[in-house]
């Protein structure tokens, strides 16, 4: 099924056009403006969240990773594990566990949880997709090895299409990838999000020409200073900004474990956290909503929603309005 509004709805997030509401959950369209970083902004560990709607997923999701919205459509990254990966303990490894066997996917659904494709994504022993992005045009979605310190591809998709194009391959597993439409560049967190990698893709540069280089000669790497949570999936947002999603989990003296949910806005290209907000919020079988992917939209209106897929196999989609 082909989307038939591509030209008015790519055009409208790459330009910034304001679209409107429409019904319980956001409808096509939806601002992206330079205000978006501001709105999030406004939001604290007080702010209101209302659960605007909870639609199951009618097919099997597996372990979901990422998560955007374009028109009236979801796309959600997943990694299907067929072989787990087993832990080793060899000193002369760069690993830590075996590399398993799975298939990636993108998935896209309606906004009644229904199937509408599944484009299989990764090659070999890179199976495990991360969190995606899109950038106006294209999808962005990376494909890594299902352990620390692997590699990577990193493809581009046509939503419409649905067809995809390798960009590169990195030696290290990148867990999420996101788009700065604005000047061509892209960002990844790795394994963790321990480190942040940024690289120029304009087309100049070859990187972008459906050429397979193992480490494009852009590349830069930032160490990530902030520990508290691991991000899960990120987004970019105008005007250079990065809102990430994560989690983690603790144990205290007691050794008993807990997790704790949190999104960030980071500012590009310093990476610097502008603001952190705690997510507490879970489903009713008690996982947190950032335990998987996430999607942040807002309104013409600046009304703020966000979207989340916590848990595996048979999930649902979590759509909050969070009022500051």
């Amino acid at each position: 099924m082909k989307l038939t509004t591509k030209p008015v709805i790519y055009s409208a997030l790459r330009l910034c056009i304001i679209a409107t509401l429409s019904g319980g959950l956001p409808s096509a369209g939806l601002s992206q403006t330079v205000e978006q970083a501001s709105v999030v902004q406004s939001l604290t560990k007080t702010s209101n969240w209302e659960l605007a709607a909870s639609i199951p997923l009618q097919f099997a999701s597996y372990h979901p990773q990422g998560l955007v919205k374009i028109g009236d459509y979801f796309f959600m990254s997943s990694v299907e594990t067929t072989v787990s990966p087993i832990r080793i303990n060899d000193p002369q490894s760069n690993f830590d566990r075996t590399p398993g066997a799975g298939i990636g996917h993108l998935f896209k659904f309606a906004q009644d949880g229904s199937l509408l494709d599944d484009l299989i994504l990764g090659e070999g022993t890179m199976y495990h997709p991360g969190g995606i992005d899109f950038d106006g045009e294209f999808i962005w979605a990376s494909v890594a090895e299902y352990r620390p310190n692997s590699q990577s591809i990193v493809y581009k998709i046509d939503p419409e299409t649905m067809q995809q194009e390798e960009v590169f391959r990195f030696p290290d597993h990148l867990g999420s990838v996101l788009k700065d439409f604005t000047s061509d560049t892209l960002y990844a967190v790795n394994w963790g999000s321990r480190k942040f990698y940024q690289w120029d893709i304009d087309t100049n540069t070859g990187i972008d020409a459906g050429q397979q280089e193992t480490i494009p000669d852009s590349t830069v790497m930032h160490p990530n200073r902030h520990h508290y949570i691991d991000y899960q999936d990120c987004q970019w947002l105008p005007p250079h900004n990065m809102l990430c999603s994560g989690l983690g989990t603790y144990s205290n003296d007691k050794l008993e474990k807990f997790k704790l949910g949190g999104i960030e806005l980071l500012e590009l290209p310093s990476f610097q956290v502008i603001m952190q907000l705690p997510v507490t919020k879970t489903t009713d079988s008690g996982v947190l909503l950032t335990q998987n992917p996430f999607y942040f939209e807002t309104s013409s209106s600046q009304e703020i929603f966000m979207h989340f897929v916590p848990e595996d196999d048979s999930s649902t989609l979590f759509s909050y309005r969070v009022i500051p």
